[in-house]
């Protein structure tokens, strides 16, 4: 399957019109047409629901979710080959914890910055041990960066030879189904989602379950898990009981996979404890001048 129908689809679905989605790909609207139908006959499935102005069928939408991740670290891989052929001195691995909170792009953009103002060659790369924590992957030295989440107004649980420096306060959210009892409630005390089964992933470390276990244990209860095996983190709900809820981070409100899905719905806990700490911990190496670098446009309030 050629990547470009692939990459023409996902634009196409996180725009509001053909004509939009024609432009950003610099074709013209009866291209990407035939291109999403010349998709749709090789998968043997209808991803567009043409009576109801062009939006996504049931089956597009989960072939959305499927691989706009997949599709997205596809690029961010072949992005970094490219990087590692032209043999820049310095390597920054940075952990991927996909799309959990907003404080990755705080990050991102953090990163955006420094390049421009490194005085060494170099270059970041994302990287995602699948069965390890930001932590545990800092402390082994399989990346240079991490995001740790602290329960608000909680010390660090820092690791050990790294230095951390604070991004943001988050508040946390549950995302539902519409039909889901605690979806008929506008706001939310943490005490309601006692005994409902929170989702996480059995293939990935999820970022924020440790702060969610001690913030419901603040507050006299312990969560459920429920473990998933999606064929990607965008996957979220589609094989999971419906009594399940996921809790995350305001951050990832305007996320396009949540917007999209219609038969879900974003609820707010009305208690501002209920947040975590985003903070970024940074390896204490030396020998890499880059990552040295980082760390000192990191001490710099005004950069975060």
């Amino acid at each position: 399957m050629r990547t470009e129908l692939l990459d023409e689809f996902i634009v196409w679905s996180e725009s509001r019109t053909v004509e939009e989605a024609a432009n950003k790909m610099h074709i013209s609207q009866s291209t990407l047409s035939k291109h999403l139908i010349a998709l749709e006959s090789e998968l043997g499935v209808s991803l567009v629901n043409r009576q109801d102005r062009g939006r996504l069928t049931p089956a597009g939408v989960r072939f959305y979710n499927g691989i706009v991740d997949v599709m997205g670290r596809l690029h961010k891989t072949i992005d970094e080959c490219r990087r590692i052929e032209k043999k820049s001195d310095f390597e920054i691995a940075v952990w991927d914890p996909f799309i959990f909170s907003g404080g990755m792009c705080e990050l991102e953009r953090i990163m955006h910055a420094f390049s421009s103002r490194c005085s060494v060659p170099f270059h970041f790369y994302l990287r995602n041990e699948a069965y390890k924590t930001s932590g545990e992957a800092l402390e082994e030295g399989l990346v240079d960066v991490g995001l740790g989440y602290n329960p608000v107004n909680k010390a660090s649980r820092a690791p050990e030879r790294t230095t951390e420096y604070g991004l943001m306060k988050e508040p946390l959210v549950i995302w539902c189904r519409k039909d889901h009892p605690l979806a008929l409630k506008e706001h939310l005390l943490p005490s309601d989602l006692e005994g409902v089964p929170i989702m996480c992933s059995m293939e990935l470390a999820h970022p924020l379950k440790s702060c969610i276990m001690e913030l419901c244990a603040d507050h006299g209860f312990r969560p459920r898990f429920y473990r998933f095996n999606p064929t990607s983190q965008a996957s979220f709900f589609f094989d999971a009981p419906a009594e399940c809820v996921y809790v995350f981070t305001t951050g990832l409100r305007n996320d396009e996979r949540i917007r999209l899905r219609d038969d879900m719905v974003i609820r707010d806990f009305d208690d501002d404890t209920f947040a975590v700490d985003c903070c970024v911990a940074v390896r204490n190496d030396e020998d890499n001048e880059a990552l040295a670098q980082f760390r000192a446009f990191l001490s710099d309030e005004s950069n975060r």
